[in-house]
């Protein structure tokens, strides 16, 4: 038999419309929506700051060391106020002018406190930022990527002070105590917070420098709280010294690479109080008696601030030099 062919109808075909419109490629949709990409994209977060910060809140001595750091200045504020309110006459209900003076003094106590405990740790936690990269051996895969030096620095220098706005905003509170008693204006709260802030860069400008010197964490270490010892401790003997050799203006401009000068004259600015509601504290004397001995072409703090600045561009330069170096060295 043979097969019948049943002829089949065509079928009607439409056309599609093609329009112009460019087409655009369809995102991939296995990439996760990553928060805050945009904007570390658009402000350029640096990835070694972000890697550090990231870090240093996930390690567990954090909190710890927090928790030490706000008990340490409790207990100096409790202090403070027991021997404010036991040393002004009728204790806080004597006038304006004791609860004043009361203020003043636990507000220059709680301040010293706190520069003494930055100068203690911002060098302890930024010394080994680098160092602690070659104990790891993962300098040299750091200095081939296309990061520069100078963003690897900046990157560890904005980390560590990116710790000690924490740890100053932590004790915000607590200056806010002194405020609330009287006495204070908030320009001369905010000068402080400033000052420390200020020591605290300077600092670990320092400490990044002797970290990318020195190859062990322990030698930056010791040299960073050596570089403290000498600008805290050092000068005032350097002054000393001078006085005694008969270098009046050599012993008083040593004086000024001094942070603590710096803050106690910034803080202060010795002048511009209020006739009887001056300081009577350890900065306010500093600043009083500094300012009372020297005859500089601007404020003490002004020329402070601006060797401690050069010093802190020096110490960027020297640590920026030392990771431009082959990565071979680095091992």
């Amino acid at each position: 038999m043979s097969e019948l062919s049943v002829p089949l109808a065509p079928v009607p075909v439409t056309p599609v419309p093609v329009s112009n419109a460019r087409l655009e490629p369809s995102a991939p949709l296995h990439q996760p929506r990553v928060p805050g990409r945009r904007i570390r994209r658009v402000f350029g977060l640096n990835p070694v700051f972000a890697r550090e910060l990231r870090e240093r809140v996930r390690r567990p001595g954090t909190p710890i060391l927090l928790t030490i750091y706000l008990v340490l200045l409790l207990v100096v504020a409790s202090f403070a106020y027991r021997s404010v309110r036991g040393n002004v006459a009728n204790g806080f209900d004597g006038g304006f002018l004791n609860r004043s003076v009361a203020g003043r003094q636990m507000f220059e106590w709680v301040l010293f406190a706190l520069f003494a405990l930055v100068c203690f740790f911002v060098p302890g936690y930024t010394a080994g930022t680098i160092t602690g990269e070659r104990e790891r051996q993962t300098m040299v895969p750091l200095q081939v990527t296309l990061l520069r030096p100078r963003q690897i620095v900046v990157g560890k220098i904005l980390a560590s002070v990116a710790y000690t706005v924490l740890l100053v905003v932590a004790a915000f509170p607590i200056l806010c105590l002194a405020y609330a008693i009287g006495g204070l204006t908030v320009g001369q709260l905010v000068r402080g917070l400033f000052g420390v802030l200020f020591v605290a860069l300077v600092l670990a400008t320092l400490a990044v420098m002797w970290s990318a010197v020195f190859r062990r964490s322990a030698t930056a270490i010791v040299m960073s709280y050596a570089t403290v010892l000498v600008l805290l401790l050092g000068t005032p003997l350097l002054a000393a010294i001078f006085g005694t050799l008969g270098g009046s203006s050599g012993s008083k401009a040593v004086l000024l690479l001094n942070p603590f000068v710096f803050v106690a004259d910034f803080v202060v600015m010795p002048g511009n109080d209020f006739p009887g509601f001056g300081f009577d504290g350890a900065f306010s004397a500093t600043a009083t008696s500094y300012r009372n001995s020297t005859d500089f072409f601007a404020s003490p703090w002004i020329v402070s601030g601006l060797l401690l600045t050069l010093l802190s561009v020096l110490a960027f330069l020297l640590a920026k030099r030392r990771l431009r170096l082959p990565a071979e060295r680095e091992r």
